[in-house]
């Protein structure tokens, strides 16, 4: 098997960034959708 060159290591910080961006967005808004729905099913 041929050797991975040394430069091809684990993710760039850029991308290490756009994935924990694109993480928040979604948790915001599951919690913004958890609390409509919440708030929705109460009696």
């Amino acid at each position: 098997m041929p050797k991975m060159p040394a430069g091809q290591q684990g993710m760039e910080m850029s991308s290490v960034l756009f994935v924990i961006v694109v993480a928040i967005f979604v948790v915001t808004v599951l919690f913004k959708l958890g609390l409509a729905y919440m708030s929705y099913m109460a009696v």
